[in-house]
């Protein structure tokens, strides 16, 4: 496995970002708040937040499918404001919703998986070559024939994936990509994220509301009426559950179970279990 630790090179960053949608004749709703943030090369990071905070927002802002009233977002060196650099940004940045039958486009899968590098105009050799790897490493190869609207909910979203991924983004967003998945979809999705990430050194932003998906990540945002309250790892944001109740947040369901053990001396607090391991290894060491 290579090396997964994020370097210091910064490859999206927001500028003092405010963002507002009109609902009405003079009227609006404040998305974005002088929101600032840095995303590393390499970085794995999980945005959360209760409903209205902003994540969605935040999330278009990355590959310029929205952009701020005031402030900037850089990406890659590259101004999103400048509709010069709308394409390249978009070539930088891939995102990923909710809903896969949203994106996907074609009747075959390995041509929905074609889709993006026959828009970037590349050889048909090369865009051979990329979409049967990207099958492989979605674990699709046995799928790429069939109908997308034949496939399980899980493997629509690892094709939709596929297909962002053949554009060889530097960075994938993924805007609450398991919320219309099974358990099954679920775990085998989360698990092709981190494998993108750690083996295959993708910037990754997964946008959650389920605290044991943020888990998975190496850096945790909390996002707050459209701006940044918390920064810092998910074990260190796990320990402070009065903040998170302030935000309209909950611990994860181990963390929680270690602070209810802790409380009656079977648990030692210092250490917030991010994994079921981790929580027996404390209570079996005891």
């Amino acid at each position: 496995m290579q090396d997964t630790k994020a370097g210091n090179e910064s490859l999206i960053e927001l500028q003092n970002v405010n963002h507002a949608y009109e609902i009405g004749y003079q009227k609006s709703i404040k998305a974005l708040s002088d929101l600032n943030l840095k995303i590393r090369m390499g970085e794995f990071i999980a945005v959360i937040g209760a409903n209205g905070s902003g994540k969605s927002t935040f999330a278009q802002h990355l590959n310029a499918l929205l952009l701020p009233d005031s402030g900037k977002v850089i990406v890659d060196g590259l101004d999103t404001a400048n509709p010069d650099n709308t394409w390249a940004v978009r070539k930088r940045v891939g995102i990923v919703f909710q809903n896969p039958d949203n994106q996907l486009v074609a009747a075959i899968a390995e041509e929905d998986v074609a889709f993006g590098p026959e828009n970037l105009g590349l050889p048909p050799v090369e865009i051979r070559q990329r979409v049967a790897y990207y099958l492989k490493l979605l674990d699709l190869t046995a799928q790429q024939k069939r109908p997308p609207h034949l496939l399980s909910g899980g493997q629509k979203q690892r094709l939709v994936i596929a297909g962002v991924l053949a554009m060889q983004p530097q960075c994938l967003v993924l805007d609450e990509p398991t919320a219309m998945l099974d358990p099954s979809g679920r775990q085998q999705l989360l698990q092709t994220i981190v494998k993108l990430n750690r083996e295959n050194r993708m910037t990754v932003v997964l946008i959650t509301h389920l605290m044991e998906e943020a888990a998975l990540a190496d850096r945790l945002v909390v996002l707050h009426q459209g701006t940044v309250a918390m920064d810092d790892t998910p074990r260190q944001i796990f320990t402070q559950k009065a903040q998170l109740e302030k935000y309209g947040l909950q611990l994860p369901g181990l963390a929680e179970m270690a602070l209810k053990l802790a409380a009656v001396g079977l648990y030692n607090q210092k250490r917030i279990p991010l994994y079921i391991d981790e929580l027996v290894d404390n209570l079996c060491g005891l």
